[in-house]
C-alpha cells in the first residue's frame, strides 16, 4: 500500500488516498523496493488508517481462500486472517 501510494503521488496522511492504494496490482508484491526502509517507514504511517487495515484484512482473507488454498506466513495469520483454517503449522 505504501509503495503504491507513493508511486501514485498520494498523501499518506489522507485515509482516502491510502485506501485507494489498497487496490494495488499483485505484481507489486514482487518489487524489491517493497522491502526498502523508505517503504517500511511509509507503511507504518498508512497502516494507522482503519480503512487500510480493513481493506488489507479482506484482501488477505480472499488470498487465503483462493481455489487450491494458500500458504501464509506471518503474525496473526492463524488467529485473525484465517482462524478456521484446515491446517496450521
Amino acid at each position: 500500500v505504501a509503495l503504491a501510494l507513493r508511486r501514485a503521488g498520494g498523501d499518506p496522511e489522507s485515509e482516502a488516498d491510502a485506501q485507494a492504494a489498497t487496490s494495488f496490482p499483485d505484481s507489486l508484491l514482487a518489487d524489491p523496493e517493497l522491502r526498502s526502509e523508505d517503504a517500511g517507514a511509509l507503511a507504518s504511517r498508512v497502516s494507522a488508517h482503519g480503512a487500510v487495515r480493513a481493506a488489507l484484512l479482506a484482501r488477505q482473507r480472499a488470498f487465503a481462500h483462493q481455489p487450491g488454498g494458500a500458504v501464509l506466513d506471518g503474525r496473526d495469520i492463524g488467529t485473525v486472517i484465517v482462524p478456521h483454517a484446515d491446517a496450521k503449522l
